[in-house]
């Protein structure tokens, strides 16, 4: 059930409530003159909730294409980022994407998010958090041994993942030596890295996933003008 259905859905069993209830009444009444009335009533009370729920489901559609402008697709845009190039604003990006969708991201008491996307949410910002403080103790180290010529992309290069980019073959060699030397002095921060990069790139690609099933549910598609949009504040939503 996708998410203007789950809106309306309250809406639509009290029609048939209001339905069933109104031919019960309708058969027991013994006069005609009542019957008419009470069917009357009924079916215009059904249409008013109808109505309703009509404009409940607008009202949900317009939100969730709200959303999907301000924060699903420039949280899938994250999710395609590419590990070796620095992204120094991720996780405050994912924390405040929560925060908005924690906020305000509801049609009364329907959620225009996927299910437990809060939570996961949650863990990729933890998990891209300490990537960064690892990250920038490698990158420290990195400039030490590497000098001026340190590089990202090289330094992913030389660990496996990616392509050089426009480093020579004497920069990258390089990299692939402070890798080397890095199992000898800082063992345990080399490790603490390679799982950072683990946990970053399976939470992208679950992130990736829920939000691409959300999209084929809800008939929604990455908004393209908008893909990198920074996070909205909460007085810009209305």
């Amino acid at each position: 059930m996708n998410i203007s259905d789950r809106v309306v859905l309250n809406v639509r069993v009290l029609i048939v409530s209001v339905l069933l209830l109104g031919i019960l009444s309708a058969y027991y009444v013994p006069a005609l003159e009542t019957k008419v009335s009470v069917i009357s009533a009924v079916v215009t009370s059904a249409t008013l909730l109808y109505v309703l729920s009509e404009n409940l489901r607008a009202s949900a559609v317009r939100k969730l294409d709200y959303w999907n402008k301000k924060v699903l697709t420039p949280l899938l845009a994250l999710s395609n980022q590419l590990i070796q190039f620095e992204s120094p604003g991720r996780s405050v990006a994912l924390s405040q994407y929560r925060t908005l969708l924690k906020r305000w991201g509801k049609v009364g008491f329907v959620k225009l998010y996927p299910k437990g996307f809060l939570s996961t949410l949650e863990k990729v910002w933890e998990h891209a958090v300490y990537y960064d403080q690892v990250y920038m103790r490698i990158r420290s180290e990195g400039q030490k041994f590497v000098g001026s010529s340190y590089h990202s992309v090289s330094l992913f290069f030389a660990l496996g993942y990616g392509e050089g980019g426009n480093a020579s073959a004497e920069i990258i060699v390089k990299h692939k030596e402070f890798i080397e030397s890095l199992k000898n002095t800082e063992p345990k921060l080399l490790d603490d890295f390679l799982t950072a990069i683990q946990s970053v790139l399976a939470d992208l690609a679950f992130l990736k996933l829920e939000i691409e099933k959300f999209f084929i549910e809800n008939e929604l598609e990455p908004v393209r003008e908008t893909a990198l949009t920074k996070p909205v504040h909460p007085f810009d939503l209305f």
